[in-house]
Formats: C-alpha cells, structure tokens, sequence
C-alpha cells in the first residue's frame, strides 16, 4: 500500500507541477478552522495554489489527521488537485471541483475500504489584500466515492474535515513567480 500511495502523491504532484509552469502567483496557505483540533483529534490542512490567470486557479491541497482516544487509533493522510474557475472578472467570488482528492488511513481502526477517494464540490470568496495575503472563505460539500456508508459515517465522526459541509477559512501569503525564480 505504501508503494501505490507514493505513486499517487507522485503523480499529483506531478500534475500540480505542469499546470504551475504558466502561472504568474504562487501562494502557501493553511486552514485556520483545523487549528482548533490541536487540543482534540489532530486536523491540519495546508494548500499551496496558483493563479494561471486572473479566472483560473490550481491548488495542491494536503492534510494529516490523526485521533488518539481510549477506543480509537487512527491517523490519515489526504492530498487532492483542485481547481477553482473564478466566477464574476476582480470579485472574487469562485466555484471549485478537486481532480484528485486521496485519503490514506491507517492505523488500529482504520477502515477496510482504504484508501479513500472523494468528490469536492466548493463556492468560496478570495478577498486579497496588498497583492499578497489572501483570506479564503469556502463552503465545501464533500462525498466519499465507492465507500460504504459506516466508514464514510465513521470518518465523518472522526475528523470535521470529512463531514458532508465543511466551511473552511484558509489564509494565504503570495509570492510572484517570476520573483521567486530571478531570486530577488
């Protein structure tokens, strides 16, 4: 299994990378509602985007869960290629879609039907101050595909970033990439 899921990651990454060649933005950004699971079942996600114009956008999105309780071990991974169409020329507003979208659990209670493999559907709002912070706001309508009903169920109880809707609030600092390959 870990074979098959080095080969996964490889290829998005790939993917991510060739879609990036003609881009002009690069941003890094985390998930500021998976810093309230640092006292509970660990939930962090991150993503790294980029702008090929002003209407289209790519993002690698990954995050590393992990619940430790008297009756449940489970950690997991997720990676995921998205793509974001904005909707309206500067006003922000976007409809999205993953590509990809992987989840590896594993672990004591990790569920048979591994890995995982979800649709993602999201609307959003980038608001971007100064060429370089962003403030993401997204609601997300996540569904498991070929996933029995009792893990997906079980998943959702587990980590909020697997639930049905998911709002997401990701902040994000920009660099240009003309910029970062010049090394000024």
């Amino acid at each position: 299994m870990l074979s098959i899921m080095k080969k996964d990651i490889a290829i998005i990454l790939f993917l991510f990378l060739s879609f990036s060649l003609s881009a002009t933005n690069l941003a890094l950004g985390i998930d500021m509602m998976s810093l309230d699971s640092l006292d509970g079942p660990l939930s962090i996600r991150g993503e790294c985007g980029v702008i090929l114009d002003d209407d289209f956008r790519f993002s690698f999105n990954f995050g590393y869960y992990q619940k430790k309780d008297v009756d449940i071990l489970l950690k997991g991974a997720r990676f995921a290629l998205s793509a974001d169409c904005f909707l309206f020329e500067n006003s922000g507003m976007y409809a999205g879609v993953n590509v990809v979208d992987l989840s590896y659990l594993w672990g004591f209670d990790a569920p048979s039907d591994n890995p995982f493999v979800m649709t993602q559907v999201r609307l959003g709002y980038l608001y971007t101050y100064h060429d370089r912070f962003s403030l993401d706001i997204r609601l997300t309508l996540n569904d498991p595909v070929k996933v029995s009903e009792s893990s997906s169920r079980f998943l959702q109880d587990c980590f909020k970033q697997y639930s049905k809707y998911y709002f997401a609030i990701i902040l994000s600092y920009g660099f240009s990439i003309p910029w970062l390959l010049k090394g000024e």
